[in-house]
């Protein structure tokens, strides 16, 4: 590791920091919430921010959408709305905060969440993750992973125990433009007097020799110039001490590691980046840093280019009009998917694993899309990536395969396509910019 300390913030002058924006807060009414409750109090009361209350209901699984629901599953709806506000009341209650206002939908709970993050126009949503076990962040975080990469807006996550703005703070750069975007945007959930450790890694490039070689010694040695250029356009309160920290390595295992030595209380970065260590950094770093950190994590989503054209919502029967997450019957995986692939072939993609057995990890990053398909002979899926002169693919097959969904956001562009497996699942998220 190699630290460069700068006493002072490159700025000279105090500033007042601007308000964060109007906070949703999302919860799902367990215990994984209480800190974001905490949390968020503490940001309205010293950043000035409008704060409301959002707890989604997951619907019921239906067999059929056209059958007529029973009374006692409409009855068992109700209540669960009822409980889920009476929990959300409960926990507004334990902050001395009742007069937020608390609204109940009915849907996907990521789905929703952004969404509401659109209609009231929210400046971040703060949203509780689970303990920092691999059990409790394996499902107790699934709802924050998911949002943050739909979102429009900054995503707090939030683990137990935290409270107030933070003081100790590394901030992950790749000193690109959106990493810069990033960390200026966290300055409002930051302390006056925070110590901030802006920290760059590394990769670890085994065996190159030769160009490549020379490549990797320059790149390394371009690091003190990024830094400060990063840091001047950082403008952070002069009361605010910044350090330049480079760590080697895996990134999103360094960054954890750094913030459990350093006794870090955020970690802050971006959920997507454009250059080759963009991608490196902060691609599937957002998820394992997730996964793993035993701090909170403030996410900044890519910027949404207001000149990107989205085709018409594609003609098939599992693509609708609104934003939602839709089950595919069985005897429609093949038409599906087919079609899928159809309007998705070329398109950038994510693909990942979670399981209970082995975590969650990112099996592919940034690779066009060519294909999935499903072999009823074998009754498996075939998901296939890479480039279409053939000379460079992978694949991964999958069996035992019990469920297809398929997210589209509100234009009816595909966004993410599930596969449920045994006790785990498989994501293929689809880039928005592509």
């Amino acid at each position: 590791m190699v630290t460069t300390a700068f006493p002072q913030a490159v700025a000279a002058r105090e500033r007042k920091l601007p308000e964060p924006g109007p906070l949703l807060l999302a919860t799902d009414g367990s215990e994984a919430s209480d800190a974001a409750f905490a949390l968020a109090k503490q940001l309205v009361g010293e950043r000035g921010a409008d704060a409301r209350v959002l707890a989604v209901v997951e619907p019921l699984p239906v067999i059929a959408r056209d059958l007529e629901l029973p009374d006692w599953v409409k009855e068992l709806n109700a209540t669960r709305h009822e409980e889920l506000g009476a929990r959300a009341r409960q926990q507004l209650a334990a902050i001395g905060s009742p007069e937020w206002e608390i609204e109940i939908r009915e849907g996907a709970p990521a789905v929703e969440i952004a969404r509401a993050a659109r209609e009231r126009k929210a400046g971040i949503v703060v949203i509780g993750i689970g303990r920092h076990a691999l059990r409790d962040r394996l499902f107790g975080d699934e709802t924050a992973l998911q949002l943050l990469r739909i979102s429009d807006v900054p995503v707090f996550a939030v683990t137990p125990g935290a409270t107030g703005l933070s003081r100790r703070v590394i901030l992950a750069t790749d000193f690109s433009e959106a990493s810069v975007r990033a960390l200026r945007g966290a300055l409002p959930f930051l302390a006056d007097d925070a110590t901030v450790y802006l920290t760059h890694v590394v990769p670890r490039f085994a065996h190159l020799s030769g160009i490549w070689a020379a490549m990797q010694q320059s790149y390394v040695d371009s690091l003190a110039a990024e830094f400060e250029r990063v840091r001047a356009r950082l403008d952070a309160p002069a009361t605010m001490t910044v350090e330049s920290i480079t760590l080697k390595g895996v990134p999103a295992r360094e960054l954890i590691d750094f913030a459990e030595a350093s006794q870090a209380d955020l970690i802050v970065c971006g959920s997507h980046g454009q250059g080759m260590i963009s991608r490196l950094l902060l691609g599937s770093v957002a998820t394992y840093v997730v996964r793993g950190s035993p701090c909170p994590v403030l996410i900044f989503p890519e910027r949404r280019s207001s000149g990107t054209r989205t085709r018409k919502p594609a003609e098939h029967a599992a693509v609708q009009r609104e934003a939602q997450t839709m089950e595919i019957p069985r005897d429609k995986w093949p038409e599906i998917l087919k079609a899928f692939t159809a309007h998705n072939s070329a398109r950038h993609c994510r693909i990942e694993v979670a399981d209970p057995s082995i975590g969650a990890r990112a099996q592919v990053v940034d690779y066009p899309l060519l294909g999935v398909a499903f072999d009823r002979h074998d009754q498996r899926v075939e998901i296939m990536v890479g480039e279409h002169d053939g000379a460079h693919h992978l694949t991964r097959g999958i069996t035992g395969v019990t469920g297809v969904s398929l997210l589209v956001d509100e234009h009816g562009r595909d966004r993410m396509l599930q596969i449920t497996h045994g006790d785990g699942q498989t994501m293929i998220w689809l880039e928005s910019n592509r």
